[in-house]
């Protein structure tokens, strides 16, 4: 829901928010099949699930350390909830 709303607003960049929404599915699933014993996450395949979603995590907070939120992106939001 974070990735889908940051894609949204804009207030980071478009593929940071992809790459959340693509990351937490891809950990879901990995989790899911290593409960049911299909694959493993400690090492092999499994932990390719699990490689986006760590990328996120990691990147989001530099991002906003470093750069912060769109400034003009939380200016559109605010008037259009305003507005709308």
């Amino acid at each position: 829901m974070l990735s889908y709303m940051l894609l949204r607003t804009g207030l980071v960049p478009r593929g940071l928010s992809v790459l959340g929404l693509i990351g937490y599915p891809a950990l879901l699933l990995a989790a899911v099949l290593d409960m049911l014993g299909i694959v493993d996450t400690v090492g092999g395949g499994g932990l390719v699930g699990l490689v986006p979603g760590g990328l996120f995590e990691l990147f989001l907070p530099i991002w906003l350390i470093a750069r912060g939120f769109n400034v003009t992106a939380t200016t559109r939001v605010s008037v259009a909830c305003v507005t709308g």
